[in-house]
């Protein structure tokens, strides 16, 4: 792996290039939490999708339960 030293002498030393890898390094940690924080989102939405599925499957039953008792008094 490449030191930042390295790097910011590739990129010609001073200020300028510390505020480059500094901001490279900063975003690069953003992207890596947006990343992380959007898979635990998504997996929210999955579970919440997969209940919700459920639910409506179990409605589903009732209503089609519901309805063979009326067609069986009929």
């Amino acid at each position: 792996m490449t030191n930042l030293g390295e790097i910011i002498n590739a990129l010609g030393g001073g200020p300028a290039a510390v505020a480059i890898v500094g901001l490279g390094f900063f975003a690069w940690r953003v992207l890596n939490w947006w990343r992380q924080d959007t898979k635990e989102y998504n997996a929210a939405l999955c579970e919440i999708q997969k209940e919700a599925t459920e639910s409506l499957q179990a409605s589903t039953e009732a209503i089609r339960a519901l309805t063979e008792m009326i067609m069986r008094r009929d």
